[in-house]
C-alpha cells in the first residue's frame, strides 16, 4: 500500500540523463563564465586575455564532446569531430603557457626583499653608517616600505630605521631613523637609479646626509 505511491512520486529514469547534463553543463561552463567576468572587472592584460580564451575554448569543446558522446548533438562530419579536438588540446597548451609563463616570471614587485643602506654625513664622508632594511611592497599604499635590523646600541647613534616611503617611479625615498636616546628624525630624498634598478643614491647636494641603496651580496 505505501510502497506504491511512493514509487509514482520519484523521479522517472529517464530525467536523469537530463539532470546530469545540466549540472555538467554548470559545472563546465559556469566557472568560465565567472571567471571571464571577473577578468573584465579588472585591468586584465594580453596575458590574461589569451588564458581566458584557452579556457572558454577548452570548456565549450568538452562540452560539445560530451554531447556528441552522448549522441544528444551528433557532428555531421568526422572531420568537424577532429577539429573539435584538435581546439581542445590546442586550448589546453595555451593555457598551460599561460599559467607557467607567469609562475616563471620575475616578480610583480622587484624591489621587495633585503636592500643595503648606508647614510653619508657630508661633515665626514670617511665614517658612513650602514645596515640593512626589508622591503615589501603595499598595495593598498602604492609604496614600498619596510624595516632594518638594530643599528647600533649607543645613546648618540641611530639605533633602528624604518622605511616610510620609496617609490622608484617617483624617484623619492623617505626614512625615518629612530636614535638611542629615542628621537625621531625624518630624511627625504629624490634618488636616481643605476645598475638596472640595484643601485640607488640621493643627489648629494640635496640633503646634509646622503643615501645609498643597494642589493646585498
Amino acid at each position: 500500500m505505501g510502497i506504491q505511491p511512493l514509487l509514482k512520486n520519484l523521479p522517472k529514469v529517464a530525467q536523469v540523463p537530463g539532470i546530469a547534463l545540466t549540472l555538467m553543463l554548470i559545472g563546465i561552463l559556469l566557472p568560465t563564465a565567472f571567471y571571464s567576468f571577473r577578468l573584465s572587472q579588472s585591468s586584465p592584460t594580453a596575458a590574461d586575455l589569451l588564458i581566458a580564451v584557452c579556457i572558454a575554448l577548452f570548456s565549450s569543446v568538452l562540452f560539445l564532446w560530451i554531447m556528441d558522446a552522448t549522441n544528444i548533438l551528433p557532428f555531421r562530419a568526422e572531420w568537424i569531430s577532429k577539429s573539435v579536438y584538435g581546439a581542445a588540446i590546442v586550448s589546453i597548451l595555451g593555457t598551460s603557457v599561460g599559467v607557467y609563463k607567469n609562475f616563471f616570471d620575475s616578480s610583480k614587485y622587484p624591489f621587495d626583499g633585503a636592500w643595503q643602506v648606508v647614510l653619508i654625513s657630508n661633515a665626514d664622508p670617511t665614517r658612513p653608517t650602514e645596515f640593512q632594511v626589508v622591503l615589501t611592497y603595499s598595495k593598498s599604499g602604492g609604496k614600498y616600505w619596510g624595516y632594518s635590523n638594530v643599528v647600533l646600541r649607543s645613546q648618540d647613534s641611530i639605533l633602528w630605521a624604518e622605511v616610510t616611503d620609496f617609490a622608484p617611479e617617483e624617484k623619492s625615498f623617505e626614512l625615518r631613523v629612530t636614535s638611542g636616546d629615542g628621537t625621531q628624525r625624518v630624511y627625504k630624498w629624490p634618488i636616481k637609479s643605476s645598475r638596472k634598478g640595484r643601485f640607488f643614491e640621493s643627489e648629494r647636494e640635496s640633503s646634509n646626509l646622503a643615501l645609498e641603496l643597494r642589493r646585498p651580496g
